[in-house]
């Protein structure tokens, strides 16, 4: 696609100071999206983290990708696509509609992606669409009713599949989020969560072992229950740097919930239908074709290999 040029405003779009805190700067924490790079050229894409206080709203700024001056705006091209690492843009609908109505009153002409729950409407879909919103990344965790009511995650597994299907009208992609794990969690429940997978068909998924941060309600659990192999928390990864578990109980062992995840992601992503349709969306638009491009090369070289890749549990 065509570049885009974006104003990063630091006030309110009439010129007027803001009345509340906001600041803006490049990525550059270990952990963060641009990795250990603090500086680009131009044409490249770079993260930036936006900070305000609660009283500066949404059409304050309109934020992109690129490097920033020290004054109050900055003017960035963006060659391709922005993800908002917002928490869930789409959890306040009026404040997502305003968000579309900004973009699409400014003429922001540039596709993006952002976190959303599963229980967006059609009508803001449609909103979000037309000002430029390409992907959503989703959690939908389980396909179970029970695992997910014992989550607290508050969501139906009939509204999950409508927010899909309303998705596929909208025209917008989704990246399915699977965590299993959870309290409630079987054999059985795993393999209800894969067939849920493959029936809503998102455009890529990943399935992932639970990780149980300190300070959560779902640490305590695993605390408290005997059910965490480990206080180390380097053991978190695998020495490879793939997701571990450390949380192990009796009929269901961090080990097996590693190796599920790596079956899921192997049978989720083999079916010959979904490779079908991944070929057909590929040829019908250059720049899906180049993502796919560089994610299959990436997928392929982990997918059939396994987290443990034949090294130590």
């Amino acid at each position: 696609m065509a570049n885009a040029t974006i104003r990063v405003q630091f006030g309110n779009p009439d010129g007027s100071a803001a009345g509340g805190h906001l600041s803006a700067e490049i990525d550059t924490r270990p952990q963060g999206l641009n990795g250990v790079r603090t500086s680009f050229s131009p044409g490249e894409t770079a993260y930036i983290l936006v900070y305000k206080s609660d009283n500066v709203g949404i059409t304050d700024t309109i934020c992109s990708a690129g490097s920033l001056s020290a004054q109050g705006s900055a003017v960035v091209t963006v060659t391709e696509e922005l993800m908002f690492e917002d928490d869930t843009l789409t959890f306040n609908k009026k404040r997502c509609l305003e968000f579309a109505e900004e973009i699409l009153r400014r003429g922001i002409k540039i596709k993006w992606s952002a976190n959303s729950r599963c229980d967006v409407d059609l009508e803001t879909m449609v909103m979000l669409k037309k000002a430029g919103a390409r992907l959503f990344c989703v959690g939908v965790e389980s396909g179970d009713q029970v695992v997910l009511d014992q989550m607290k995650k508050a969501m139906k597994v009939e509204r999950v599949r409508q927010f899909f299907k309303d998705a596929k009208k909208a025209g917008i992609k989704l990246h399915g989020c699977f965590m299993v794990g959870n309290p409630g969690e079987t054999k059985e429940t795993l393999e209800t969560t894969l067939n849920f997978a493959k029936e809503l068909n998102p455009d890529t998924a990943q399935f992932f072992p639970i990780m149980v941060y300190p300070g959560t309600e779902a640490y305590q659990w695993a605390k408290s229950n005997g059910f965490l192999t480990t206080s180390d928390f380097r053991e978190w990864l695998t020495p490879d740097g793939m997701h571990n578990s450390i949380v192990s109980r009796p009929g269901l062992s961090n080990t097996e919930l590693v190796e599920f995840c790596d079956r899921a992601r192997k049978e989720f992503y083999i079916r010959p239908s979904y490779i079908f349709r991944k070929m057909i969306d590929g040829l019908t638009d250059l720049q899906e074709f180049k993502r796919l491009a560089k994610g299959g090369w990436t997928l392929g070289r982990h997918i059939f290999r396994g987290t443990y890749g034949g090294g130590k549990k």
